[in-house]
């Protein structure tokens, strides 16, 4: 067997072996962050604060490749499989049902060398070899051992189908241990495994800007269970991309009515003036939110049915999925490639129903989408505005400043507004499930075999019904089993600037080793019973996190004290005001090199370095200016290798990258810009493989060309 599969096989059992509550929370989510990139960053940390979820589930990679597209099997051995052996290492495995992915990922996964010439491959796939990020991560058991068949149209078992607008099968939670059968239901024998998947936000290309995903993931987290009463709306005109989705309309609306919800088919692209859009099933080719006069709620599903929707690289045509997320939706999605206008590729209307009987918004994707292998889900996956949230009271916790020793019993209860029953409780300790319980029953949890310390408890409650919704009680608690003192921390600022130090201060009364952790990652070990640390606060990523420290005796492997958790917020760059206009300007940046004359390069990518004559290690500056059209977070990309150093209004950039010794997408710097001018200096040294392209942008980038950035003769 394939080592590879042997892995995903082992995944599989160890699933199967340990059952875990349905419906979906943030202990089911692994956040999978570019660790290179400061837009990933900051939105894996902003989304894991946004929905409380534990940090042992972020999941950081090192990804210096496209943000567009690579091939399968570098998406295989560099990001997913490389994601599932994290989980299985953290033992998450039990507990995890989907990946959201962060932005600065590539969306879209060429096929090709898994469609052998012999494969029962129907010609759509092999004339389009391409599947989504999203889609394929869906798909990981097919993918993963190289089983082409994930390229066809019915391979997602958990999908829900409607015949004469009625659904089939009941719309249900998706368990994280399930394994789905030909009937569409869970099994304990043969069936396929499913990882669902979102992207949290897109931001190269022609994606959102930073804010713009902060802004609608929040909006998204503010709307759950609020029952909002705005309506969806299902667009019918002419053209075959609205006829394709059509005949499901009307059943879709009745079953929404038959739920209390407001729900109307109308002509047009958009909705005109209309306020209250909870939901949008589009069908057209082009659109501008701006135009319609309407208003997307916050929480709503708003996607479109057209062929290059999913495809977010910088220049390309009809209108890109982030319209919709842009104006506020929760969740958006398109395909990544020409899918013609097959129902199957998209979501079916029934999406909504799904929706709004209290589903979160990744379970109602994939329970209407038939073949997702090139559907792109952009967006928030614990939305859940229908739900019906159970609240939930702990007794037996430890009243404060008392620790706990030896056997933990918790007495958990819910309520439901709904009237509504719970059925089932489960215990997470440090974001690892413990113990489960039936109402009325008790959840207990043996602390002896815990660290001295501090660690974050976290029941669930579970609601009766086939959504299985989750309601969360999370605290913190310190347990005190193995005579350990508590650990002296101190952090210097819990909202450090970008370009500021952060000194950390430990002291164990126990001597050994002292090690320093921000989001379970560990970034400091020193054998000593006292350290303080001085540490660059870009190191970290910006946004929200936890810093906490560990002491251990011994060879210093042997956690044996967790020390409390400190929260920091490490605030974006300071804003660069605008510097005066530079007077008349002509395209393109000005290349400078000692004892050449200067050269005009008005665009860099492709062959620019070849025509320009630039030796390998000669030393160079590109000069020029460029207007920011509004204030915000911009950001710098660079694919290069050698060295490298940004200036902007004459202020060296943070480099956590500028040296690279291969080619690759190695820095991406933030700049946060005021609105008008600014100069730009990239000054290097290219390596022997003469490679420097860069992007730029604030609502996504695109590649600096001379229509940006300008020059001073």
């Amino acid at each position: 067997m394939h080592p590879v599969a042997r892995f995903l096989l082992t995944l599989l059992l160890v699933i199967s072996a340990a059952p875990a509550g349905a419906g979906q929370g943030p202990q089911n989510v692994a956040v999978v962050i570019n660790a290179r990139s400061y837009a990933s960053v900051a939105i894996g940390h902003r989304y894991a604060k946004l929905r409380g979820i534990p940090t042992i589930n972020l999941l950081y990679l090192d990804w210096d490749g496209s943000t567009v597209g690579t091939d399968v099997e570098t998406f295989r051995q560099r990001l997913l499989v490389p994601a599932l052996k994290a989980i299985e290492d953290r033992k998450l495995a039990p507990q995890i049902t989907t990946l959201a992915w962060s932005c600065d990922f590539p969306y879209v996964i060429d096929f090709q060398a898994d469609l052998k010439p012999d494969s029962q491959i129907d010609n759509t796939a092999k004339r389009f070899p391409q599947g989504s990020l999203t889609g394929l991560t869906y798909l990981t058991n097919m993918v993963v051992p190289k089983n082409p068949v994930y390229s066809q149209l019915a391979t997602n078992l958990y999908y829900r189908p409607a015949v004469e607008d009625k659904l089939l099968l009941p719309t249900r939670s998706f368990p994280p241990q399930a394994v789905w059968n030909q009937q569409g239901d869970t099994t304990d024998t043969k069936g396929v495994r499913y990882w669902m998947s979102t992207m949290l936000g897109y931001t190269s290309g022609r994606g959102n800007s930073l804010d713009e995903v902060e802004n609608y993931l929040q909006r998204a987290a503010a709307a759950d269970g609020i029952y909002p009463a705005g309506c969806v709306y299902y667009l019918t005109n002419g053209d075959v991309r609205a006829k394709t989705r059509a005949p499901g309309f009307q059943g879709a609306v009745t079953a929404l009515h038959e739920l209390g919800i407001e729900a109307e088919i109308t002509d047009g692209i958009l909705p005109r003036d209309r306020g209250n859009v909870m939901g949008l099933m589009i069908g057209a080719t082009d659109y501008r939110f701006a135009d319609s006069g309407s208003l997307v709620q916050p929480g709503a599903i708003c996607e479109n049915l057209t062929s290059f929707g999913g495809i977010l690289r910088e220049n390309a045509g009809q209108t890109a999925l982030t319209e919709c997320l842009r104006a506020g939706a929760a969740g958006s999605s398109g395909t990544v490639t020409e899918p013609f206008a097959i129902q199957a590729k998209f979501p079916h209307p029934m999406i909504h129903v799904h929706y709004a009987q209290g589903c979160s918004l990744v379970e109602a994707f994939y329970q209407a989408v038939q073949g997702p292998y090139q559907l792109l889900i952009v967006g928030d996956p614990l939305c859940r505005p229908w739900a019906t949230i159970p609240t939930v009271h702990v007794a037996g916790l430890p009243a404060p400043g008392e620790t706990i020793t030896g056997q933990l019993i918790l007495r958990p209860t819910a309520s439901c507004v709904s009237g509504k029953h719970v059925k089932r409780f489960e215990l997470y300790v440090d974001g690892r499930l413990m113990s489960q319980s039936a109402p009325a029953e008790e959840l207990t949890t043996d602390t002896i075999t815990w660290a001295d310390g501090f660690h974050e408890l976290r029941v669930v409650a579970y609601e009766d019904s086939p959504i299985e919704t989750q309601g969360h009680f999370v605290t913190r608690v310190q347990s005190a089993n193995h005579d350990w003192e508590p650990i002296k921390f101190e952090v210097s600022s819990v909202r450090p600037a970008w370009e500021d130090d952060i000194t950390i201060h430990a002291h164990s009364p126990h001597g050994g080793a002292l090690m320093l952790y921000h989001n379970q990652r560990l970034v400091c070990l020193t054998n000593a019973e006292e350290v303080t640390w001085k540490l660059p606060a870009a190191k970290f990523g910006p946004g929200p996190g936890e810093f906490n420290v560990l002491a251990a005796r011994g060879n210093g492997t042997q956690h044996s004290f967790i020390g409390q958790v400190v929260e920091v917020e490490i605030q974006p760059p300071a804003l660069s005001p605008a510097i005066p206009n530079p007077g008349e300007t002509r395209p393109g940046l000005r290349l400078e090199r000692d004892g050449q004359p200067v050269q005009i390069v008005e665009r860099l990518a492709d062959d620019w370095i070849a025509k320009s004559g630039l030796a390998a290690d000669e030393s160079f500056v590109l000069r020029g200016y460029f207007t920011a059209n509004a204030a915000g977070l911009h950001q710098f990309q660079f694919e290069f290798s050698g060295d490298l150093e940004l200036l902007v209004d004459g202020r060296p950039q943070a480099q956590p990258h500028a040296h690279r010794s291969t080619p690759g997408w190695h820095y991406y710097c933030p700049v946060n810009l005021a609105a008008g001018w600014h100069e730009v200096e990239i000054r290097g040294k290219l390596d022997q493989h003469k490679t420097l392209n860069a992007c730029f942008g604030l609502q996504g980038t695109q590649t600096i060309t001379g229509g940006l950035f300008r020059h001073v003769e």
